[in-house]
């Protein structure tokens, strides 16, 4: 449905749990995937995944506004609950977990994507109320609520008085 809505015009937003998979740079991903022992075969796939995320979100960015909200938790934290790496729509059954500078540099990548990009903007937050939930809103249209891990589920919404419910969830948002 992302694939085909892409040329779809109006505003987007995200609320993620972990940063989104089309601003992870190629080699930052290959090496995660490395360490995190992924076979030969699986990395060549979900390397083709990530691929196919960054030409959605790339359409999208053209023409129309999309505003990520990420986690982004302190160090402290990081070492008790790491992030996982989203890899929604994916649909790989391995949860893949960062370490703190594979982290950081995929946060680096991702701000320098929304300064490079006037259609892209980031917004953060220092807690993560649900960790394997995101929610993606096309305005006026729909919200999806995607469960992140294993089993994956997708609730599509497109009730207006829900969806209205739904994008005013987030208050505790600092923008970057």
């Amino acid at each position: 449905m992302l694939e085909s809505d892409a040329m779809t015009d109006g505003s987007r937003s995200n609320i993620l749990p972990s940063l989104p998979i089309y601003t992870m740079p190629d080699h930052l991903m290959e090496k995660i995937l490395i360490r995190n022992v992924v076979s030969e075969k699986d990395r060549a796939y979900l390397l083709e995944r990530t691929k196919k995320h960054s030409n959605i979100f790339n359409k999208i960015v053209e023409s129309n506004l999309q505003t990520d909200i990420i986690y982004v938790p302190k160090e402290s934290d990081f070492e008790k609950d790491p992030p996982a790496v989203s890899l929604l729509g994916a649909f790989y059954e391995r949860q893949l977990y960062y370490n703190y500078e594979e982290f950081m540099e995929h946060f680096e990548a991702t701000k320098a994507c929304a300064r490079e990009n006037s259609n892209y903007k980031i917004k953060y937050r220092t807690t993560n109320s649900f960790k394997n939930i995101r929610l993606a809103v096309h305005d006026d249209k729909w919200v999806i609520v995607s469960k992140n891990n294993t089993p994956i589920v997708h609730f599509i919404i497109r009730h207006p008085g829900f969806r209205k419910l739904i994008c005013n969830y987030c208050t505790d948002i600092t923008e970057i």
